[in-house]
């Protein structure tokens, strides 16, 4: 697979967001970040540079610098949730 920077993420090419808002992942990407360990993937947009997005699971998010999101998502859940 390409990589748009040495040494950096691997890029796996297009995926329409069908009108049913789903999308196709590829497997290669599903198996290279053992992305079904955790049941979910999580999908957040890429860099203003390289457009895009990003797959990737609660397990390797939580454990990267890019932990943060993780807080975001959880507080928008929570906001989002009837009980709030």
């Amino acid at each position: 697979m390409p990589q748009l920077n040495k040494g950096g993420k691997l890029v796996f090419g297009l995926s329409v967001v069908r009108n049913d808002l789903t999308i196709h992942i590829p497997p290669q990407a599903l198996l290279e970040y053992n992305a079904t360990q955790d049941g979910k993937v999580i999908i957040f947009t890429g860099s203003k540079i390289t457009g895009g997005f990003c797959v990737t699971t609660y397990s390797l998010l939580s454990s990267s610098k890019l932990k943060h999101i993780l807080e975001v998502l959880f507080l928008v859940l929570y906001l989002l949730s009837p009980l709030s």
